[in-house]
């Protein structure tokens, strides 16, 4: 900036803030898996919006926006242990076919939404339909891959 003598003075601009606990950061994403397949993309949509520090993040991907500024753009890997965990063998069961009933026929990838004890909803996949069985895996359809993510944040405050 030029003054009335015709000094110059140094204006600082403002350091952009950087992400950390209690940031509301918004950021577009596309997750692939380790075959290159896109399981899920922000893009074309609204950022996704997060206050980092609340946990609704699995805690890889937020561990990775620490210290990143708007602007920036980020891709990094995670392994089962950062996303949804390893795959859990006990969680896939078999079920009687006869369970079904006749208003739904079970077809292998087809996701349910089962009710738990406790009245919660558990998701699960169906893996292996025979005449007698029809086999579920109620692990997170993520779980057990590596997740690759390529992350562009959009704003942080």
């Amino acid at each position: 900036m030029v003054t009335k003598d015709k000094s110059v003075k140094a204006t600082a601009s403002p350091t952009p803030k950087s992400v950390g606990t209690g940031s509301l950061v918004k950021l577009h994403y596309v997750g692939t898996l380790e075959d290159g397949t896109i399981f899920d993309d922000s893009r074309g949509r609204d950022p996704l919006e997060v206050n980092v520090g609340e946990k609704k993040l699995i805690k890889g991907f937020e561990a990775q926006l620490h210290g990143m500024k708007q602007g920036e753009k980020k891709k990094f890997t995670l392994l089962p242990e950062e996303a949804y965990g390893p795959k859990v063998e006990q969680l896939v069961q078999k079920v009687p076919l006869s369970a079904f009933g006749e208003k739904l026929e079970p077809k292998v990838g087809m996701m349910l939404h089962l009710k738990g004890n406790d009245g919660q909803t558990i998701g699960a996949t169906i893996t292996e339909v025979n005449a007698e069985d029809v086999k579920l895996d109620l692990n997170h359809p993520l779980a057990g891959k590596k997740l690759t993510f390529d992350i562009t944040i959009e704003s942080v405050a």
